[in-house]
């Protein structure tokens, strides 16, 4: 069963969805140019459609979209660093995403 997407309800949801429409059209158009390889699929019609619904809200990305954007998907794939004597956070890693 394909679920129907959703558009975004309030503005710091429509800013959140047009930051990562943003991101990933840019993913896309790098996998075209062989820049990336793997990585998620990416639905180019609906960031299409999201950045324009965006557009004629005045709903713009923001300048650190792609940045934002990557920061979420590192802190969802890489668990943060445990010292495995004490349990507490290994500071030697905080500095790459802060």
């Amino acid at each position: 069963m394909k679920l129907k997407p959703r558009n975004p309800r309030t503005p710091g949801e429509w800013q959140d969805a047009v930051d990562a429409a943003h991101a990933l059209r840019l993913l896309h158009d790098a996998r075209l140019y062989g820049l990336v390889t793997g990585g998620p699929i990416v639905n180019t019609e609906r960031c299409d459609e999201i950045l324009d619904a965006g557009k004629a809200r005045a709903i713009l990305p923001r300048p650190d979209a792609v940045e934002r954007w990557l920061a979420a998907v590192q802190a969802r794939v890489e668990p943060p660093a445990q010292n495995s004597v004490a349990g507490k956070k290994d500071s030697r890693n905080s500095a790459r995403f802060p």
